[in-house]
């Protein structure tokens, strides 16, 4: 079965800046895949190329095997930073107005409506409209109509940003549910302790100049990454063979794929110099 989000040597600058390079990494049904990294790394860039909002220049991406395409808004859900909610609209009007947009009628749109709603906790705050809602209940109802349309793959970048430590666990639990009953999500975010409490794999991208080698790989796998005991490598951070980590590769976003001889071979190393360019 072809993973749902497929990504095979992407990259893409802007002018002389190149934010991606030969980036690859793949999320399966049931995964939460957490993007790690600063304001500029292009996280946000690699979104837009996952919803066709730009091409990149070279490489591909797929869903489910098919070449992502200008109707990927029909197969993507995507709750940006930025809370995208009618304030003068109530919770359900909210919804509601969404799910006409996405051609959602009669019946299932009523039901949908209902189950989202559920879905991140605000049965109650059906009626409420959104000026009167905290900061981290239009978080909540913000990625509420992201999962309207029974999206393939569910984006959310930064959604925890800015929210208190309760408002932060009830996202997480709603990003653990969508997992659960098997939908794909990709997270963005600035901590790497967020995505190793909520993600099964992690990539991790650094500000700077966009060459990789130098730095040593610092990101961890995520905790719920399949069986595997992890391999302490001296010198760095705990690393799950089979996980997939990244190296600081400046401003590019690259994804290695950890192996136990490549864990060992790091401890051997110890803290020195040396380029970590993972099998």
């Amino acid at each position: 079965m072809p993973a749902v989000l497929g990504v095979d040597r992407v990259s893409k600058a802007f002018g002389e800046r190149r934010v991606l390079s030969e980036l690859s990494f793949a999320i399966d049904s049931g995964q939460v895949y957490g993007l790690v990294g600063p304001n500029g790394a292009g996280k946000t860039t690699l979104i837009n190329i996952a919803c066709s909002v730009v091409p990149p220049d070279a490489g591909t991406v797929t869903l489910n095997g098919r070449p992502v395409t200008a109707d990927a808004h029909a197969r993507v859900g995507v709750a940006s930073q930025d809370v995208a909610l009618y304030r003068d609209l109530t919770s359900e009007q909210n919804l509601e107005f969404f799910a006409a947009l996405y051609k959602l009628n009669g019946a299932r749109r009523a039901r949908r409506v209902a189950a989202c709603l559920g879905d991140v906790g605000l049965q109650d705050r059906a009626h409420t409209i959104i000026s009167l809602l905290s900061g981290g209940m239009r978080r909540r109802l913000h990625i509420a109509v992201a999962m309207l349309h029974q999206p393939d793959l569910l984006i959310l970048d930064e959604p925890t940003v800015g929210l208190d430590l309760e408002s932060r666990h009830r996202i997480w639990n709603v990003v653990r549910t969508v997992a659960e009953d098997g939908g794909s999500v990709l997270v963005t975010t600035h901590q790497l302790e967020e995505a190793e409490a909520l993600c099964h794999r992690i990539g991790r991208g650094r500000a700077g100049d966009h060459r990789c080698g130098g730095p040593r790989c610092r990101a961890r796998s995520g905790k719920r990454v399949g069986a595997h005991a992890p391999v302490r490598a001296r010198g760095a951070r705990r690393v799950a063979p089979g996980a997939t980590v990244a190296g600081p590769c400046g401003r590019t976003l690259r994804w290695y794929r950890a192996s136990v001889r490549h864990a060992q071979a790091r401890g051997a190393r110890g803290s020195g110099g040396g380029n970590d360019a993972g099998g």
